[in-house]
């Protein structure tokens, strides 16, 4: 026969049991639902998320002009970051001249002569 001791050990382990189900289910929809007010928030700006990825919402729709004008723009730029010619070879013969130095004919020297999208169209001077 089961004492009174015995049924008091089963109904608290059952409890602690149950309990402990019944925290994991709330924290469970807790974060399911915050993760859904998450997506809503988001989709409220703009960016769908869902089982398959991930979609952004755009107002703008480019046209070929503007598809023109960005690709240009970053051609500028990449020419604008390019170094054309030998800078080690122009920087030595600049620093030469200006120690007083005399350079020999077979040195080369090249100034800058003018500059077309930013890029410096150099003169060679041969006589």
């Amino acid at each position: 026969m089961a004492t009174w001791v015995d049924i008091f050990s089963l109904s608290v382990s059952t409890i602690v049991f149950v309990g402990t189900i019944l925290a994991i289910i709330h924290f469970a929809r807790r974060i399911a639902s915050s993760a859904e007010a998450t997506k809503e928030s988001l989709r409220n700006r703009g960016i769908s998320v869902s089982e398959s990825g991930v979609s952004i919402k755009t107002d703008k729709r480019f046209d070929m002009e503007h598809y023109v004008d960005a690709t240009q723009r970053g051609i500028i730029k990449a020419m604008d970051a390019a170094k054309f010619g030998q800078p080690d070879i122009i920087e030595s013969a600049s620093s030469l001249k200006s120690q007083g130095e005399t350079t020999s004919e077979h040195d080369v020297h090249a100034k800058p002569a003018s500059t077309v999208s930013g890029v410096a169209m150099q003169k060679s001077h041969s006589k």
